[in-house]
Order: C-alpha cells, then sequence, then structure tokens
C-alpha cells in the first residue's frame, strides 16, 4: 500500500540521520522488519527523489548514509505518524477555516516545514496524498475574525460578555449577557456555551449569529467541576434539553449502517428477527433528532416517545404534499434499461408543469470554468445555439 510505503520510508529516514556511519540494506530490513528487496526500492526511491545519499563499502557490506551537511542540517523531531496527524488535522480543521484554531495550527505546520530541507518538504506534500477529509458544510469564519478573539479571551479569562444574538426562531437581534464556559464545534458550525442571563440557564449559541461582542469587565466563576464534555454528553448534535426515552426502529437495509457507528453514548442496540434492528438513545427531543431521523425515509419509524413520532408524522406529510399524486408514476427505467412506464411518463409532464421553465436550472455561461462558477435560474438555454 502507498501509506504503508511511504511510512516505511520516513523511518529509513529517521534511521539514517541517527547513524553517521550510515546502515547497509540487511541492517535496515532487520530494524524495520521488511524484505532486503523491499529496503532496495526504498533506498532507490529516495535517491530519485532528491535525498543526498550516498554508498560506501565497509568491507563486504554497502553502507548507505546522507551527506555530512544534509544530516548536521536536518532536524525532525517529530515521526512521520506525527507529522502524518498533523497534516491530517489541518485538514479537518476546513470546517472552521478563517478561526484562530486554524490559523495556529497553519503557522505551527509552517515553523516546522521552516526547519525542514526541501526534500523532507517534498516527500511530506507526497504523504499528505495518501490521506484526505472530507468535510461537510463550510462556514465563512474568516469574516468573524474580530468576534473570535473576543469570546475567545472571554472564555480564557472568564469575562461576561454583551453581545446581539440573532434568534434563530424568531430572527430578532436581543442584546443579551453571557459568562462564556467554552466554545465546541458541530457540523461545520462553531457554538458558544455560556450561562445567558437573559434566561438565567446554560445555553448554546451558533457563533454565526453572534453580532457586536464586548468585553463587560465582570467577572464569573464557571461551576466547580465544570466539564464541557461532560455537559455536552447528553446532547444529540448541538441541541441541549430534558433528556427522553428515544426508540427507533430500522429496517433491514439501513440497520446495516446503524450497526457500523456509535450516534449516541447512552445507545442500546437490539437486534430484531427480520433482520432490522431497534436503536434507543437517551437525548433531548429536538428539531436535529427529528431531522436525522427524516434522513433515514422510510426506513426508520420512531416507537417512542410519541411527541417525535407525531412531529416526524408532519414532517412527512407536508413532504408528501410537495409530490401528491407523483410516486404512483416512478420511472421504471434509467439504469435498468426497461420501458418507461406510462404512469412515469405522466409524472414526469406534471412535474415539468409545475416547476415551469423558471425553475430550470443552467449551468453557467463559458461552462464550467465560468468565472464566479454560479449556476443561474431561468431561461431555456437555446441562446446562441445554431
Amino acid at each position: 500500500m502507498r501509506g504503508e510505503r511511504l511510512g516505511r520510508q520516513w523511518q529509513i529516514i529517521q534511521l539514517l540521520l541517527q547513524r553517521r556511519k550510515g546502515m547497509s540494506a540487511a541492517e535496515l530490513a532487520a530494524e524495520l522488519g521488511w524484505s532486503v528487496r523491499n529496503i532496495y526500492r526504498d533506498l532507490e526511491a529516495l535517491q530519485q527523489a532528491g535525498f543526498p545519499m550516498f554508498t560506501a563499502r565497509d568491507g563486504r557490506k554497502v553502507r548507505w548514509a546522507f551527506v555530512e551537511g544534509f544530516r548536521h542540517a536536518t532536524s525532525i523531531p517529530f515521526t512521520a505518524d506525527e507529522l502524518m496527524a498533523l497534516e491530517v488535522g489541518r485538514g479537518m480543521m476546513r470546517p472552521v477555516g478563517g478561526t484562530v484554531f486554524a490559523d495556529a495550527l497553519d503557522i505551527a505546520l509552517s515553523k516546522i516545514r521552516a526547519q525542514l530541507p526541501e526534500q523532507i518538504c517534498d516527500y511530506l506534500d507526497r504523504c499528505r496524498g495518501s490521506f484526505t477529509s472530507v468535510g461537510g458544510p463550510i462556514h465563512d469564519y474568516g469574516r468573524m475574525t474580530a468576534v473570535f478573539e473576543v469570546l475567545r479571551e472571554a472564555v480564557e479569562k472568564e469575562i461576561t460578555v454583551e453581545m446581539n444574538y440573532l434568534a434563530f426562531s424568531t430572527g430578532t437581534n436581543i442584546r443579551r449577557r453571557v459568562d462564556p464556559y467554552g466554545l465546541f464545534h458541530h457540523a461545520g458550525t462553531i457554538y458558544l456555551v455560556g450561562r445567558c442571563h437573559l434566561r438565567e440557564e446554560l445555553r448554546n449559541f451558533a457563533v454565526d449569529r453572534v453580532r457586536m461582542p464586548a468585553l463587560t469587565g465582570d467577572r464569573f466563576e464557571k461551576p466547580a467541576g465544570f466539564d464541557l464534555d461532560d455537559h455536552m454528553r447528553s446532547a444529540f448534535g448541538a441541541f441541549l434539553g430534558p433528556v427522553e426515552r428515544v426508540v427507533l426502529r430500522f429496517g433491514k437495509e439501513s440497520a446495516r449502517y446503524v450497526r457500523e457507528s456509535v450516534w449516541h453514548a447512552s445507545q442500546f442496540l437490539e437486534e430484531l428477527d427480520d433482520g432490522g434492528c431497534r436503536l434507543g438513545l437517551e437525548v433531548p427531543v429536538s428539531g436535529e433528532i427529528e431531522r436525522w431521523v427524516l434522513s433515514w425515509g422510510g426506513s426508520c419509524e420512531v416507537e417512542e416517545p410519541v411527541k417525535l413520532r407525531l412531529r416526524v408524522a408532519r414532517s412527512l406529510e407536508a413532504a408528501r404534499a410537495h409530490y401528491a399524486g407523483e410516486a404512483a408514476g416512478e420511472p421504471t427505467a434509467g439504469a435498468t434499461g426497461e420501458k418507461t412506464s406510462t404512469g412515469s411518463k405522466k409524472a414526469a409532464r406534471r412535474i415539468r408543469k409545475k416547476s415551469g421553465s423558471a425553475g430550470r436550472i443552467k449551468k453557467p455561461e463559458g461552462g464550467s470554468g465560468s468565472k464566479d462558477g454560479r449556476w443561474k435560474k431561468g431561461g431555456s438555454g437555446k441562446k446562441g445555439r445554431k
């Protein structure tokens, strides 16, 4: 495997830097537990990559070593796994790019790379390509640097902060005083945990909706023994509230995916005779768990509590209303190559009639390489055709 080979080559670099007289391929193989043949391939690959290596005969042995200047100029206080972890960490910080946390990691990695020779940096670039992190939604936190600076200082020094907060439910800005306890990240969003003076309780505030924060100068003390991880343990996602027993039943197909993950620290899993499973959670009943249940479509049924079952039912009914009369006309063609049903054609006509030309989406002018990269609505897209 490529990642395995890169890790082995990094270990060879580390060993040769430590041994002034170098090492033979057999010695390297014995040290690393690999075949001599593999070691020779790695040594040749490192030479071709530009590492200043030479060979010298020592009796019947041929030793490989770095030139003296390179060995003294190179200081690597990290293992390959540690450097790879830092690079992977940089990728995982992408959803919070523009914050002091992501910027500080970039600076730290830049300082590390500045101490390494060019060949080592090139090698790290190749290592980086062996693992990546694909994130979800990304917020533009680069425009909120000043907000983060105030909140970070308030958390660190335990100073009450005053801020405008855009309430999601009402869409109105309310001036609040908050004792900030900490920050956490979930699903692409950073939240502030703090005691709200208005509500007189601990609340989570999406940093995206914080406006004009200011330090008041008033000090506060967090409750003794408060731990942010413990505080969030009962939450489902970012939502806190009274914990309730939630029981969900999954069909055979979706149960395969459910079994692969731990969805919450409180969960229990019960296998069912039909191949499905029953998942139990002790979590707040919130919009987030409702959306999570809905994301499974018809393969998940809420057994309890009743109020969550009713919320999901109402959401499904609202969604069904958008496609009323079209479900019976699902196409049987497509990937199967079978003839399209008459009902499917009628459904397609209804969809086109309902959406109209205003709902059509066409690629940006100039193709995929459009300057702004935006997709535009409206029009038939026929303009300019011959």
